[in-house]
């Protein structure tokens, strides 16, 4: 091409060519159309997430730009006539696109470089420029005429100035208008002068080159005419519309998905902002954090950037993923240590960014009260919240792995005991809350488990399994002496009073021992036994400690069968009242009877209350047994005033225990009794033992008033054996004391004279009637009647009788007593 650069010869006349307006504006639209589709790809170049990506939009870029400026270069020759036949070479034409698509390529590669803006600026323009001049000058090589071209140097130079001048013109006013204004204008504008710079360097070319005729002949070889060039430019038009086309689509699309990442890149941000669960981006170390991590952890933001995760989570995510399937997540709770050196939990959620990448995207949420709640469940599910000590729950999870570890070894009689059980029972705590509150007891009882512990040597588990019970676990194969002995240091703890505020507290404990033997295979069997123990402990009086032995066993076994055949008498109904009868001293006339119940058994025989009411009171049996009696003593005084035509004026006592004296329906069931069957005032009366008395308890009085006005006498029964005092019988709206039997029989003696006469003389002060049991002989009799006794009761008169017996004493009431007490002597 050098040789295009030698002067015209002298004598040369250059050719003068003229322009088709039409064309010359089609030429300088196509080639803003061209630029049209070079800016908005150039910007998705720029955006795109890497090189790899962008490769589709610089390939449709760079053929969209080829073609435009290509077509613009041909349409503008198109324009340009000669006044010579002109044709062109199709190999040299479809060459000249070569450079410009290289140059539109290497302008969109700029995007991603490296470099500062205005570097890479630059360099985009030079690319673009030189392909644009590189495209015009190897087009117009492609001219085939009987002309020869030749160039002005100094209008060739400017032309590729002007080229890359215009160029950076328009590329940087592009960057500088996306910034300032609307995208659309940006892109229109900037289209505008970088198609004006196309044009612009295509004329001053076109300026810099003469054509003179040549000598040479016709033009031989392949060639096309203006016709087939034309075709080729509306081929290379439809395919810049067709790509410019495409390039809106893809451009809107895009627009579409950059909207909506953009959307869920800010609901992100704001949930991020605001949550309160901590989020971030981390690899070794945080690329990201939200604000509710510094709250969390209390470290400042540019620490946590600065600290490697593991140090502050605990384990490395790189570690932890080794392994793992690409899209599977880490849960994680962990404990972290805060700034301020608080300890805090968190469950950590972890996951892999993407396919392939390193980063990790994690959420951090503050787990620390749960973990408080779930421990102090935990606490109470296994502690006493008052006492601070296991609970029976705790005890028995216990005492049940030490039984079962032992039920796996071979059995052996002569074995040392590997462990017992102790039980600790309160005696009479009941009374400080009945007279004191809860309150009061509560803390008395925080006491009382303190020197319980205290008493006991560090190796025993002490619980407290009950409101006032508490059991002790011996490991270690204890012996009976060492745990008899650590009872009796209890038992010395509890000599010193306990005191609360100004208020002094003596209490007593009744201790079980039961000692592990090969026989237990359940820890319950082995509790029960230990609270045999301290029952029978119980029963052999205050301050006392028993060892389980295989009697108690069988004692507790013989109860259970007791209470077995007890319920099942209840729904027989196979118990029968005797009426014993009540008579004036010392004549014996009838005055009434007392109800004492009877258990028939089966084979005939009658158990007597002593050997089954305890038991019946022990389990809430003595209840219905009870109602049956006041139920089947007013029967009896209804069917006694029907069919023996007795007077109005005798009654029938009837013992409630105190256990029945508080059940809730007792004024309801006395009343449907008497009402039941037509019971008058005064025919029924209730004895009551001195142990309901003792207590100062409003409920007590309000109960008896109830019954008093119901028409039932009030009587003590077994006076003298109990709380004898002058305190309870003022207080209570009583009318009757009944003498127990163990003072009327030694009446013969001096001290028991003496008793019986100081209790006669208090009832009477009282205006008490007085009522002596157990009179078995004539000179008893007498002498109570001596003393001022107004009535008594024994076998001297008569035994307990029938219904039918004791209802012929109202045919003839000493007569019928007297019968009786021949058949007695």
């Amino acid at each position: 091409m050098m040789w295009r650069f030698d002067p015209l010869p002298e004598d040369s006349v250059p050719l003068m060519a003229e322009h088709n307006p039409g064309l010359v504006l089609l030429a300088v639209l196509l080639a803003i159309l061209a630029a049209s589709t070079l800016l908005p790809v150039l910007e998705r170049c720029r955006s795109a997430a890497s090189l790899r990506s962008g490769w589709g939009w610089v390939l449709a870029g760079a053929l969209a730009m080829g073609c435009g400026v290509w077509a613009m270069h041909f349409t503008a020759m198109l324009a340009h006539r000669l006044p010579v036949a002109v044709t062109y070479s199709p190999g040299i034409t479809f060459l000249s696109m070569v450079p410009i698509v290289l140059g539109a390529a290497g302008t969109l590669l700029c995007a991603r470089l490296p470099l500062p803006r205005k570097h890479r600026l630059w360099i985009a323009a030079l690319s673009l420029g030189l392909g644009v001049g590189a495209m015009h000058y190897v087009g117009m090589e492609a001219l085939m005429a009987a002309v020869s071209m030749h160039y002005r140097p100094s209008l060739f130079v400017l032309s590729l100035v002007v080229a890359v001048g215009v160029a950076w013109l328009g590329l940087g006013s592009n960057i500088w208008l996306l910034r300032h204004v609307r995208r659309i204008w940006a892109y229109l504008i900037g289209a505008t002068i970088l198609g004006l710079a196309v044009s612009a360097m295509h004329y001053v070319a076109m300026a810099a080159t003469e054509f003179v005729p040549s000598s040479q002949g016709e033009v031989i070889g392949l060639a096309m005419d203006y016709q087939v060039l034309s075709i080729l430019v509306s081929v290379a038009v439809t395919i810049i519309i067709a790509l410019l086309f495409l390039a809106v689509l893809l451009d809107r699309r895009f627009s579409l998905i950059s909207a909506s990442l953009s959307s869920s890149e800010k609901r992100f941000e704001l949930l991020a902002q605001t949550s309160e669960s901590g989020i971030f981006t981390c690899e070794q170390s945080f690329d990201y954090i939200n604000p509710a991590m510094s709250v969390i952890t209390g470290y400042s933001e540019g620490e946590l950037y600065q600290m490697p995760v593991s140090d502050l989570l605990g384990f490395d995510p790189d570690l932890e993923f080794t392994g793992r399937a690409q899209d599977e997540h880490l849960y994680r709770e962990t404990f972290v240590t805060t700034k301020q050196g608080h300890h805090r939990w968190l469950y950590v959620t972890l996951g892999r960014l993407q396919s392939g990448a390193r980063g990790y995207l994690g959420s951090a949420f503050d787990i620390t009260e749960r973990k408080q709640m779930e421990q102090e469940l935990r606490y109470l599910a296994f502690n006493d919240p008052l006492t601070d000590l296991p609970n029976r729950k705790f005890f028995m999870n216990r005492l049940s792995a030490l039984v079962n570890e032992w039920a796996q070894r071979p059995r052996s009689d002569s074995m040392t005991p590997p462990f017992a059980v102790m039980f600790v029972d309160v005696n009479r705590f009941k009374l400080i809350n009945d007279n004191f509150g809860m309150s009061k007891g509560d803390q008395l009882l925080k006491v009382i488990a303190r020197r319980i512990k205290s008493a006991l040597p560090r190796s025993g588990l002490v619980s407290r399994v009950g409101g006032d019970e508490f059991a002790v676990l011996f490991e270690g194969a204890p012996q009976v002496q060492l745990i008899e002995r650590d009872a009796e240091r209890l038992h010395q703890a509890f000599e010193q009073p306990f005191r609360l505020g100004e208020q002094e507290f003596f209490l007593s404990l009744s201790v079980g021992i039961a000692l592990f033997h090969p026989r237990y295979r359940d820890a319950e069997a082995l509790y029960r036994d230990a609270t045999l123990a301290k029952e029978r402990a119980k029963q052999q009086g205050q301050t006392r400690s028993c060892v389980f032995d295989a009697v108690m066993h069988q004692s507790a076994q013989g109860r259970l069968a007791l209470e077995r055949d007890l319920r099942q008498a209840l729904k027989d109904e196979a118990f029968e009242l005797l009426y014993q009868p009540i008579v004036r001293l010392p004549d014996g006339e009838l005055t009434g009877f007392e109800a004492l119940i009877r258990w028939r058994k089966p084979d005939g025989s009658r158990v007597f209350p002593g050997e089954f009411i305890a038991l019946a009171e022990e389990t809430g049996l003595i209840n219905p047994l009870g109602d049956w009696v006041l139920r089947e003593a007013c029967r009896q005084i209804g069917q006694w005033q029907r069919n023996e035509g007795a007077e109005q004026d005798f009654y029938i006592s009837v013992n409630l225990s105190s256990v029945q004296f508080f059940q809730a329906n007792l004024i309801e069931t006395v009343r449907s009794a008497m009402s039941e069957h037509s019971v008058q005032p005064g025919q029924l009366k209730l004895e009551l033992t001195e142990g309901i008395l003792v207590d100062d308890n409003p409920q007590i009085v309000d109960r008896m008033r109830q019954l008093l006005a119901m028409g039932c006498g009030i009587m003590v029964d077994d006076f003298g054996t109990g709380y004898s005092s002058l305190s309870y019988l003022q207080r209570f709206p009583l009318e009757v004391l009944k003498i127990d039997q163990s003072f009327t029989a030694k009446i013969k003696e001096s001290t028991g004279l003496h008793l019986v006469r100081a209790i006669i003389s208090m009832a009477h002060a009282l205006e008490l009637g007085v009522i002596a049991e157990g009179i078995e002989s004539e000179d008893v009799a007498h002498c109570l009647a001596g003393l001022g006794c107004e009535l008594g009761q024994g076998y001297y008169f008569a035994r307990p009788l029938s219904a039918d017996q004791a209802g012929r004493c109202f045919e003839s009431p000493q007569a019928a007593i007297g019968a009786h007490q021949k058949g007695h002597h």
